[in-house]
């Protein structure tokens, strides 16, 4: 394959199988429509090929005469950016039990990495626009909708089903593999890079139980190739923190109320089994900590941050920077991981326990992705919960991948452009 002059990596990993292999060996995907019946991918799919032929541009060329420029794994043959080939990945896994916000978080977070991470210098983009597409139905449905006043819900993140899942055919054995979702994160200054490729991985919260992953349905083995966790920790589906809410709050809120219509769920097994899985796929031993960071997000703030003693919306640590544009105030972060880990201390320490024990560094965030409760409607002759478009305001959404950025990689901690720190007298 030529690479005109684009610079490829010496080595890539496919987010889909996790193969691993030299940007040469990538195969390419016909283009004509009589080339279809991939081996691997079924009859519908067109198949994959080692180009032998090569237009004037660099393209491969089918076997029928056709331009191709889509790449796809020389092992699960699904298709892949061609961004992995030139940029390195920062993978982050999301994990969680069910119902714990993981949609509404995920869109509220990508929708404001949009806007805001043009201020601190860097431009996020679809890498692959098919894959992302329910993040973008998502972000529509939150806040872009043609009627603000109207209250709407996301849909539960699907088990099963070709929108977040491939079946594919490896050696004989029929896999289930998860569709991530793939960006761009371009820096505006040379300084930092050409860029890298963030990606995204969100499964179900059934599939974090002990006991729903099969070696014929890995979809969750991303986790043992993330440089992130992301832990999505709803206090409001624990009884004691729930205790604790009334207490303070004087009232029952419709997050407690949902929480307790589905069963209070022991969200330390599923942290537990996440350990337990990484371990296996990683040949760690038992007792070894994960070297990634593990981000423990507890999400729903607005319910339970008088737990905090804080104001969580009047402190957001994505702030004006004095000099123009914005910038993250990292000990706004520090402050509340804190508060945070003081407040699962009392009420829920097994969780700090386990986190601690198993990962070299652990960060404790809280978030909201709608900055407010749901408030129900009625669909049909069913009472549903839902949110005003026009009312979604998120707290702090940026600052777990703010963190997760900046610890993968120090250059893509976002933070003023140099030019900006030089005014204030910086280095």
């Amino acid at each position: 394959m030529r690479s005109g002059k684009l610079k490829l990596r010496e080595w890539v990993n496919c987010p889909h199988c996790w193969n691993r292999f030299r940007p040469r060996d990538c195969l390419f995907i016909a283009c004509h429509d009589s080339l279809r019946g991939d081996v691997v991918l079924g009859p519908d799919e067109y198949i994959r090929f080692r180009p032998s032929r090569f237009a004037v541009d660099g393209q491969a060329i089918d076997p029928l005469g056709v331009e191709c420029r889509d790449v796809a794994c020389p092992r699960c043959h699904l298709q892949i950016a061609r961004a992995l080939l030139e940029f390195p990945p920062v993978t982050i896994s999301l994990v969680g039990a069910p119902a714990s916000s993981k949609s509404y978080y995920l869109a509220a977070m990508t929708y404001q990495l949009r806007r805001l991470l043009p201020q601190l210098g860097w431009t996020l983009a679809d890498a692959d626009p098919a894959a992302n597409a329910i993040l973008h139905e998502q972000e529509q449905t939150l806040f872009m909708s043609s009627a603000p006043d109207r209250p709407v819900r996301l849909d539960k993140t699907d088990v099963a089903g070709s929108r977040l899942y491939h079946s594919v055919t490896v050696d004989g054995q029929v896999l289930t593999l998860p569709k991530p979702f793939q960006f761009t994160l371009t820096s505006h200054q040379k300084s930092r890079g050409r860029g890298h490729v963030l990606i995204l991985y969100d499964n179900a919260g059934e599939h974090f139980l002990p006991g729903h992953e099969s070696m014929q349905a890995p979809v969750t083995e991303h986790l043992a190739h993330s440089d992130v966790v992301f832990f999505m920790l709803d206090p409001t589906q624990d009884p004691r923190i729930r205790t604790h809410i009334r207490a303070t709050a004087g009232k029952t809120s419709d997050e407690n109320r949902m929480a307790e219509d589905l069963g209070a769920v022991r969200q330390e097994l599923v942290l537990n089994e996440t350990i337990v899985r990484i371990r296996k796929a990683r040949g760690l031993s038992t007792g070894a900590k994960h070297k990634a960071l593990l981000m423990v997000v507890l999400v729903k703030a607005d319910v339970w941050q008088p737990l905090l003693g804080r104001d969580l919306e009047g402190a957001e640590p994505l702030c004006p920077d004095p000099v123009g544009g914005h910038r993250f105030d990292f000990n706004a972060i520090g402050y509340a991981s804190r508060d945070c880990r003081t407040m699962l201390e009392r009420v829920s320490p097994e969780v700090v326990s386990l986190a601690e024990a198993s990962f070299h560094r652990v960060v404790y965030v809280p978030v909201s992705a709608t900055g407010g409760q749901a408030e129900q409607f009625e669909v049909g002759e069913r009472m549903m919960d839902g949110y005003r478009p026009r009312n979604i305001r998120p707290q702090w959404t940026l600052a777990p991948i703010a963190c997760a950025l900046g610890y993968v990689e120090p250059n893509l901690a976002p933070q003023p452009p140099a030019e900006a720190k030089r005014k204030r007298g910086g280095s």
